[in-house]
């Protein structure tokens, strides 16, 4: 991808300026009174690559205020804790290549490789605590041991068959994910946003650090050495077997586990079987992985459990007011001594069918490539969101609702109003009232609200149900078409 397929994707040109301060600064920062060794650590910076974690602090820096310079040291510093470990990658791995050109241990030796390694490492908190102060220092410092117990895991799992997907992960989260995410936290940090922000936009830059990495394992495999800048399936190679082989082990763990044993000790040439590795089966398994990184636990939804949900149109809600049973342009809150009524053609009181609004999220999700669980018996992805009710302790003041849903054989009901409260029932058990939602003349929700610490027996319910529609909606007779209740 060019520098103008780039632009064209992020299309904010304040960034791309800062860009070029941030690649003019980069070098800046990495000079030493010893040229040999700023000729070393600027080596692999003169050799290109995408900056593509400096990019990241330069978008997230975007959310804030804050003069830019700040993150643009922001950039700075997450881009040279990345070279720093790429010096130190290529000592590990005794890699002869990297970014087209040949690597910082090949041409000098490991031992000058990892001393320009930490000099770049050095430059990065120097600078972070010089002008970010010392939360980003404490931030970049526990990324770089996140950082480096992913990168020990991988060493770990070094020629290893018997690890899976779930290593996997941990390892990507680790070495690739933890400072993309850091990359744009600190970039949202520097430039003062808000927590909210913040934590946003890194929990999208986690992701994205997944996909990432993903992504350019499947390409280690599926593209040619003139593209990659080091031999097309060269982490097999080294030992280090990324998801597609991981999957390709799992369809026929015998034939793959005699290919890469053969593979190790030179038996066969890696490009006689990389076919086994990039095939059409193989990176479509790979991309589901991409796009199941997220699961979400939630419980079963059942039509017999379903209820209304009530809320007013907002622009941020158009898909739930798109799909709004009924919406009301006046409502009112009624108390035995006067009545309020208020209106609005912008925002009306709307409701829509909990059943309904969970289905359509859930398909939604489901074409976005979301994992759902009815509980969490395994690691099935790297963030897990439990979308079930949490437990309460005993004592605490919730809203206790219960009702049904009635029609009658006359017009009874003003269906241009809702009832949102109306307090003209029993409050000898705590704050209640009635909510009665009226869809049309002979058909309405009626439901008996408590505010309590306990949920009051059903017959109290009922009984306030049945005298309001006795005694102030005047009917006695009715068919009850639907019940529902629930505690908020």
């Amino acid at each position: 991808m060019d520098s103008n397929d780039l632009t064209n994707i992020i299309p904010i040109p304040s960034l791309w300026d800062n860009l070029e301060k941030l690649e003019k600064r980069l070098f800046e920062v990495t000079v030493s009174e010893d040229t040999y060794l700023t000729e070393i650590s600027q080596y692999l910076m003169e050799a290109g690559g995408k900056r593509f974690r400096p990019i990241i602090s330069l978008l997230a820096g975007e959310l804030g205020t804050e003069n830019k310079d700040k993150v643009i040291d922001a950039g700075i510093s997450v881009e040279l804790i990345h070279l720093g470990s790429l010096y130190h990658d290529d000592v590990i791995d005794e890699a002869t290549t990297r970014r087209g050109v040949e690597s910082t241990n090949r041409k000098w030796n490991a031992t000058l490789a990892i001393l320009a390694g930490d000099y770049l490492l050095a430059r990065s908190s120097e600078l972070a605590a010089d002008n970010l102060g010392l939360e980003s220092v404490k931030l970049l410092a526990s990324t770089y041991a996140e950082l480096v117990v992913g990168q020990t895991k991988e060493v770990q799992f070094s020629f290893d068959t018997k690890h899976g997907t779930d290593d996997y992960l941990e390892v990507i989260g680790g070495k690739t994910a933890s400072l993309i995410r850091t990359s744009a936290k600190l970039g949202a940090m520097a430039s003062n946003s808000s927590p909210g922000l913040i934590e946003s936009i890194s929990s999208w830059a986690w992701h994205s650090g997944i996909i990432f990495q993903i992504t350019d394992d499947i390409l280690d495999l599926n593209s040619d050495t003139e593209t990659l800048g080091k031999p097309a399936g060269n982490d097999i190679l080294e030992g280090t077997y990324t998801l597609p082989v991981l999957l390709a082990l799992e369809k026929d763990r015998i034939k793959i586990e005699d290919i890469l044993h053969q593979v190790k000790n030179s038996e066969i040439e890696l490009v006689e079987v990389l076919r086994e590795f990039n095939n059409d089966e193989i990176v479509e398994e790979s991309n589901k992985f991409v796009n199941h990184h997220f699961t979400i636990i939630d419980p079963e939804t059942h039509k017999a459990d379903d209820h209304i949900w009530g809320f007013w149109a907002m622009p941020w809600l158009n898909s739930a007011t798109d799909g709004a049973r009924k919406k009301w342009f006046k409502w009112r809150i009624i108390s035995p001594i006067r009545m309020i009524e208020r209106s609005s053609q912008d925002h009306p009181y709307s409701v829509i069918h909990r059943y309904d609004w969970l289905e359509k999220c859930r398909k939604k999700a489901l074409a976005a490539g979301v994992n759902f669980r009815s509980k969490q018996s395994q690691k099935t992805a790297l963030q897990i969101l439990d979308s079930r009710p949490p437990s309460m302790k005993d004592g605490v003041m919730l809203q206790h609702f219960s009702g049904y849903e009635i029609t009658t054989d006359s017009d009874v009901f003003d269906s241009t109003t809702a009832i949102l409260m109306d307090f003209r029932c029993d409050q000898s058990r705590g704050m209640h009232f009635i909510y009665c939602l009226p869809f049309g003349a002979r058909n309405a929700l009626v439901e008996s609200t408590l505010f309590s610490t306990g949920l009051a027996p059903k017959p109290f319910y009922d009984s306030a149900i049945r005298r309001y529609l006795t005694e102030i909606i005047g009917i006695d007779d009715y068919r009850i078409t639907r019940r529902e209740k629930g505690i908020i």
